[in-house]
């Protein structure tokens, strides 16, 4: 910001004195232009005063003409007629007005000479008197021009003054802009410095921007792979939502069935019951007529007790006859909230794949002898490891079933690859479809491990 401000500076006082120069330059220029001016108007004036000096002279000089060619012709007039008394005789009279002052022959050719001369005489006093307007109007737009050009003048001195004043303001400026830019000089190298930090900086910001961008890329890569699969999963799950569709209808249309057949046996039940309370009534009144007769047949009073034997027999069969209950347990050792994802979807599916089968799951820690415990664990690396890890503390048995969960394509069941002593020891080993998202996913892989810990699961 600071290098931005003085390069600020430095063009506004640049603008300023090429702004004074020129102002200086067109006063100077106005200047010669009044002056040029002046001395055209001095010499055209000039000139007129010596086209008037010279008309002047000439017409002396005609005056002089005059004057000798009068004097000549009076000496010949009186040389011709010294003699003669009788002045009317003469062709020739002379016009004796002092006034005036003007010679006038007498003749033919004289007169005509002089009638020149006199037209001679009068166009150049004419042309004089005209000379002599024309310089008076001359000297008159002469004061006028010089009037106007000393104010012009004077205008231009006091902007001239002022834009002086202006300069030598503008100097002491630039004096201080100066200063302020040998600090803004000190200060650019110093922040050159910090740039050419910041620029080592961003150099290295930019190469592991570009470590990243290839990080992002080989990631949206394996994204695009990821969609691939998942759209092709996408498709299988519909295929196989519309197979569990069908299922599920044909489940129900069962659980339907078997709710009739419930609804029936609980009919027969209480049929049953109000016919052994109507029977039990009866032999409590054959009892009594019994005891009240001679001892009755013993033979038919034990008949009586059988068959009553049988009839409660009959009836606690239909009464105590319910759903099988299975105690299993899980261990997980996923985070949550996968962890409730995970247990939940297989307990969930297990209960829905055994309808005549109640499931009830049994914490760890109260779990008893030959109850069924279920290891959940997430595939991340290598299975042995994972598998290690999750069965820390637990002591490998036959009524351990190993549930391992997968997120991407399963090239090879964990069965086959879990090979060790240890491991041969679990009673089984399945796996299933995860994914955070969703949960368990309902596929071949998946059911096909329902199955099997269907059947782990009744032989306890």
């Amino acid at each position: 910001m600071g290098v931005l401000s003085s390069k600020n500076s430095e063009n506004a006082v640049d603008d300023a004195v090429r702004h004074i120069d020129s102002l200086h330059r067109l006063s100077t220029d106005k200047a010669k232009e009044i002056i040029d001016a002046m001395k055209e108007m001095e010499s055209h004036v000039k000139t007129l005063i010596s086209e008037k000096d010279f008309l002047k002279s000439k017409k002396l000089e005609f005056d002089k003409k005059m004057i000798n060619r009068k004097d000549k012709d009076e000496e010949t007039i009186s040389e011709k007629h010294s003699g003669a008394s009788n002045s009317s005789s003469c062709n020739i009279q002379w016009n004796n007005k002092q006034e005036d002052d003007k010679y006038i022959p007498q003749g033919t050719e004289q007169q005509m000479e002089f009638q020149y001369v006199q037209s001679s005489n009068d166009t150049l006093n004419e042309r004089i008197q005209t000379l002599e307007n024309q310089l008076v109007e001359a000297n008159e737009i002469q004061n006028d021009a010089k009037e106007k050009y000393k104010l012009q003048l004077r205008v231009l001195n006091d902007k001239l003054e002022e834009k002086e004043e202006q300069h030598k303001k503008m100097n002491d400026t630039i004096e201080k802009n100066e200063t302020k830019y040998r600090n803004l000089k000190e200060d650019k190298c110093k922040i050159a410095e910090k740039l050419h930090r910041e620029s080592e900086k961003l150099r290295l910001l930019e190469n592991q921007y570009d470590v990243r961008q290839n990080t992002i890329q080989s990631l949206k890569l394996e994204g695009d792979n990821l969609k691939c699969q998942l759209e092709q999963k996408i498709r299988d799950y519909s295929l196989e939502k519309q197979k569990m569709d069908t299922l599920i209808k044909k489940e129900r249309n069962k659980l339907t069935d078997m709710r009739l057949t419930i609804e029936k046996l609980k009919n027969d039940k209480e049929t049953t019951e109000k016919n052994l309370t109507e029977e039990r009534k009866l032999l409590q009144i054959k009892i009594i007529e019994l005891q009240g007769k001679d001892k009755f047949s013993t033979g038919h009073i034990a008949l009586l007790q059988k068959e009553n034997e049988c009839l409660k027999i009959e009836n606690n069969r239909l009464m105590t006859k319910a759903k099988e209950k299975k105690h299993i347990s899980f261990h997980s050792v996923l985070k949550q909230p996968q962890s409730d994802q995970a247990v939940n979807g297989i307990f969930d599916l297990l209960r829905g794949q055994c309808s005549d089968t109640e499931f009830e799951m049994v914490e760890e820690s109260k779990r008893k002898k030959n109850t069924p415990l279920l290891v959940v664990l997430y595939n991340l690396s290598r299975i042995a490891d994972d598998v290690k890890g999750a069965l820390y503390g637990i002591e490998a048995n036959s009524d351990v079933a190993l549930v391992v969960l997968h997120s991407k394509d399963i090239k090879k069941p964990s069965e086959k690859i879990l090979t060790e002593p240890d491991f041969k020891k679990l009673g089984i080993i399945v796996d299933m479809n995860f994914l955070s998202a969703k949960g368990i996913i309902s596929d071949d892989v998946t059911d096909k491990a329902i199955h099997q810990l269907v059947g782990f699961i009744n032989k306890f």
